[in-house]
């Protein structure tokens, strides 16, 4: 019996995908897509939370070595007021104006935060040249509705946020902190405590999302971190 001679087979058709196939695929990925738009929102707005929380940090950097660069002092102004203030930042150096107040005619800078200085006022004082400055008002901070809160810190903890603060960096690396009774130094030691910065977007009066802080340690080394409320 002879053995049966099988036919070669001709090459296959490609079989393509069906409709359905096809229509599966498009609502999935339509799907995965609106399920990932949120997170990439929140994500972007953290991102910029970040970016207020870098840019206080460059300030207070800035300020600490300005200070030691110029052997002048230093002084930041600060104000925070949820909505209405979401954090304001300026920046001051110390000089003299007259024979009798160190600095000179030339307005040399004066290397203490205290008396012969008088910070009082800043607006319009040739003692205290403007130096630098950080608005966080902007659209992104209004849109977002992220707002700063300073924190002080003393031996007991975290203490309640306040909406004015003065911080004056010395030439030798010594910080002083006020909240209360302006910019006056005259009697306060340098700072044992750390200060926070908390840069975090609201719902309300709660904070949403990932909560960018400045630490400000007694040193002056500003760094960031980022903590969950």
């Amino acid at each position: 019996m002879s053995a049966r001679v099988r036919a070669p087979r001709g090459p296959r058709r490609a079989r393509g995908f069906s409709l359905i196939e096809l229509m599966v695929v498009i609502i999935i990925i339509g799907v995965v897509a609106a399920l990932a738009v949120p997170t990439m929102a929140a994500a972007r707005i953290d991102r910029n939370a970040y970016d207020d929380a870098g840019s206080i940090m460059q300030l207070l950097r800035s300020a600490r070595t300005h200070a030691v660069a110029r052997g002048g002092a230093v002084l930041v102004a600060m104000t925070f007021n949820g909505m209405a203030d979401r954090g304001t930042f300026q920046m001051f150096e110390a000089v003299g104006v007259n024979p009798g107040n160190q600095g000179g005619l030339a307005r040399a800078p004066i290397g203490t935060c205290k008396a012969p200085v008088n910070w009082v006022p800043l607006a319009g004082n040739p003692q205290a040249v403007l130096v630098d400055g950080l608005n966080l008002n902007g659209t992104v901070e209004n849109d977002f509705n992220i707002q700063t809160q300073l924190v002080p810190y003393t031996a007991g903890g975290a203490q309640a946020a306040v909406t004015q603060a003065y911080i004056c960096f010395t030439p030798l690396g010594r910080t002083y902190y006020s909240d209360t009774g302006g910019p006056v130094f005259d009697g306060l030691q340098p700072m044992v405590t750390p200060l926070e910065f908390r840069v975090q977007r609201m719902n309300g009066n709660a904070p949403v999302g990932t909560i960018r802080s400045v630490l400000l340690p007694p040193n002056g080394m500003a760094r960031v971190f980022s903590h969950v409320p």
